[in-house]
């Protein structure tokens, strides 16, 4: 058994075929169908195009943000490095100071 699927306007043609619906009636309707049925495939082409762009800035935003927590994660570990070494440095300045004779600076 074959089941076919007829859109409205397939089964309007097929009224005006068979005679049902009055032929200007139905090429008029018909007509209308296909204006709007082309609207709507030119609106979903539409949405469809801005979807892509913004999946792609989502991308792109995702991948500039990937990098600043990169970058962010140099600096941090810069600046434990710097602590680090002004930490040894401040260590080896008391102990030159308790070892020597240590003169102020004026």
């Amino acid at each position: 058994m074959i089941f076919l699927v007829l859109t409205s306007i397939d089964k309007l043609l097929l009224m005006v075929l068979e005679g049902v619906v009055p032929s200007e009636y139905g090429i008029v309707k018909i007509f209308s169908m296909n204006l709007f049925l082309i609207s709507i495939k030119e609106e979903l082409a539409g949405l469809v195009e801005t979807g892509e762009k913004l999946k792609q800035q989502q991308q792109e935003s995702t991948r500039r943000e990937n990098v600043l927590v990169m970058r962010l994660a140099t600096k941090e570990q810069e600046m434990q490095d710097l602590l680090v070494r002004t930490t040894e440095n401040k260590a080896s300045f008391i102990m030159y100071c308790t070892t020597t004779t240590c003169v102020p600076c004026n």
